[in-house]
This record gives C-alpha cells, structure tokens and sequence, in this order.
C-alpha cells in the first residue's frame, strides 16, 4: 500500500524536516510516530508492527 501526500507549501516541508530532525528521526517516521501517538497502546502496538512489516517488504523489492 502506498500513499502520496502532496504538501502545497515549502514551509511547511521544511518545518516537518527541522522537526524531525530535532527528534533524531526521518520526516516518514515522525509522522507516523505523530499518528500512532495518541492511539490506545495496543493499537499503536498494531500500527507499528504493520508500518514495520511494509517497510522490510519494501526493503526486499
């Protein structure tokens, strides 16, 4: 599953950028950390290992 997110202003590509920077972390992974966050813990569980499974499908293409 892929999904495009198309961001209309430069600011705000760079704001997330300095921000997940700050965090130590990738933009990709500070937005999915920003979602999973406020989850229930065993759903954020879920999320995670489902966001960690595609990446190592992609990984393997």
């Amino acid at each position: 599953m892929s999904v495009d997110l198309s961001l209309p202003r430069i600011i705000i590509i760079e704001g997330l950028k300095r921000k997940a920077s700050d965090a130590g972390t990738f933009i990709d992974e500070y937005l999915f950390d920003i979602i999973v966050r406020d989850s229930n813990p065993n759903m954020a569980v879920e999320k995670y290992l489902k966001g960690a499974q595609q990446l190592i499908e992609q990984a393997e293409e």
